[in-house]
């Protein structure tokens, strides 16, 4: 892999995790009401 493809897939990947991350303590926090 090269170093220019990892950099135009980064932002792609941290924005997907945070997405993730977001949703399952959004779902984990309704849970909780």
């Amino acid at each position: 892999m090269t170093l220019s493809r990892v950099v135009t897939a980064a932002p792609a990947i941290i924005m997907l995790v945070a997405a993730t991350v977001m949703l399952l303590w959004w779902i984990r926090h309704r849970d909780d009401e």
